[in-house]
């Protein structure tokens, strides 16, 4: 996660600036617009920063999305592996309470063990509170 958003920040980072440096040079108008718009493109990779330490679920969420969109083999990947987890929890016999295959993070979510209404009744049908039955 952390190579992702390094990553879209270097490239984000130089975007901007090369954009800067033409909106510098090539734009026509006013001086105050083109000093504008090049501060605002200057300072676009300091905006993404503080939006990725304010709220860095939100951005992880962002940036696989983007992944995801951008990179059709990721997504079939993802797809697969959270599959997988699936899987293995139904053969296993662990209550599934819910399956997303768009998640960004947790695409499989069991019942905690201690559920009164699903988890203790898997827990006893798997064997793990046989301490309780032998009292």
């Amino acid at each position: 996660d952390a190579d992702r958003a390094s990553l879209f920040l270097f490239s984000l980072f130089a975007s901007t600036s090369i954009s800067a440096l033409v909106a510098q040079q090539n734009m026509p108008g006013p001086e105050i617009l083109r000093f504008t718009v090049v501060w605002l493109l200057c300072f676009a990779p300091f905006v993404f920063l503080g939006y990725g330490i304010a709220t860095p679920e939100k951005l992880q969420g962002f940036l696989v999305s983007l992944q995801r969109y951008i990179f059709p083999l990721y997504r079939k990947r993802m797809v697969h592996h959270e599959a997988g987890h699936f899987l293995m929890a139904h053969l296993l016999g662990f209550p599934i309470r819910d399956y997303q295959a768009n998640a960004v993070k947790n695409a499989v979510e069991f019942y905690p063990m201690r559920d009164e209404d699903r988890g203790r009744e898997k827990a006893s049908l798997m064997g793990f509170d046989s301490k309780n039955r032998n009292r």
